[in-house]
């Protein structure tokens, strides 16, 4: 077996060996429950902006106010909270849920250290799926599609859901806040499977009047049963009205390809550099097999060898018996 074959063989080995490719990035999502005249929110809130801050990329908050709290209108509420707050058992403000599950009430002077420790615990749980978000804006319409790409199965019913959210709402409120983030405008839900290599794509729409600023969109799955959020995703839209993409595509999806893809392209590689060897190889043994015919081309023919006969001395050389000279008789 040539060298070259045995490399090639190795090669096709060492790709047939390699561990699968680890699961996507996690995308936390922090949800808020807050009120504008909630006395505590004023301590929590911005100590949550404070963790946002320091780990954009990373995690994504969305801040879910009430239609009225203590016979108080919050105008930053909408009808999804109240839902939401009883499937997580939430009773009281402020309360922070990261992903779903572990939850942290209260304000209070170093509760952001507490929220550091939830996501830093989170963010090193690997997520079944990858998502990516889509937007186009045609004012006062905003069309949002989110992609996914499942990596696991996940057998459990689970939905996929958007969120508007205004980054930042100045409004004078009753606990002495005078600016408030990440505040959800609208949500969408609706059901999806994650089954592993089965990609799925889903479509929102949102009417959108006036149309804010600062608006993002945060997408996220999470599992109907256990209240468990697989997956995030956040991108910002752009103010300007007429259809145009959404900036800075934070999350899951935004960190390049598949890992299906990644895997091909690294099979392609490594093959073309298999082919390139192959080749370099097979050129040189060619060249080799040229150097030795030059050289043997080239080498001086030797004359063949002649025996050498010793000199005649003048005399007849006496023949054999049968070769003699005397004439013979013949018979007539």
């Amino acid at each position: 077996m040539r060298p070259s074959w045995t490399f090639a063989i190795s090669i096709v080995l060492m790709i047939t060996l390699l561990p699968a490719a680890s699961a996507a990035n996690r995308f936390v999502v922090a949800e808020l429950y807050t009120a504008q005249n909630c006395p505590y929110c004023a301590i929590a809130d911005p100590q949550l902006g404070q963790v946002y801050e320091a780990n954009k990329g990373s995690m994504a908050v969305i801040s879910f106010h009430p239609l009225e709290y203590s016979g108080e209108r919050d105008p930053m509420g909408i009808s999804s909270t109240q839902g939401r707050m009883q499937n997580y058992g939430v009773d009281g403000y402020p309360t922070v849920v990261f992903d779903g599950g572990e939850k942290i009430v209260g304000g209070y002077e170093d509760v952001g250290d507490d929220y550091r420790s939830a996501l830093s615990s989170r963010s090193s749980v690997s997520a079944p799926l990858k998502l990516r978000i889509g937007v186009i804006n045609d004012d006062p319409t905003l069309k949002v599609w989110v992609n996914g790409t499942p990596e696991e199965d996940i057998f459990n019913d689970t939905e996929l859901s958007v969120v508007l959210v205004q980054d930042y709402v100045e409004y004078d409120g009753a606990n002495g806040l005078d600016e408030f983030r990440f505040v959800a405008r609208g949500m969408r839900t609706k059901d999806v499977s994650v089954l592993d290599g089965e990609a799925f794509s889903k479509t929102f729409t949102f009417t959108v009047d006036p149309w804010p600023e600062n608006l993002g969109v945060v997408a996220f799955v999470q599992d109907i049963q256990t209240g468990e959020i697989y997956q995030g995703a956040q991108k910002t839209v752009s103010e300007a009205a007429g259809p145009i993409d959404g900036t800075e595509d934070k999350g899951s999806g935004s960190e390049g390809l598949s890992t299906t893809a990644m895997g091909m392209i690294g099979l392609i590689a490594v093959l073309a550099a298999v082919g390139v060897y192959l080749f370099m190889d097979g050129r040189r043994s060619r060249e080799t097999r040229s150097k030795g015919k030059v050289k043997r081309a080239s080498r001086p023919r030797k004359k063949p060898a002649v025996k050498k006969v010793p000199a005649s001395s003048g005399k007849p050389r006496q023949r054999g018996k049968k070769g003699r000279s005397k004439k013979r008789k013949r018979h007539r």
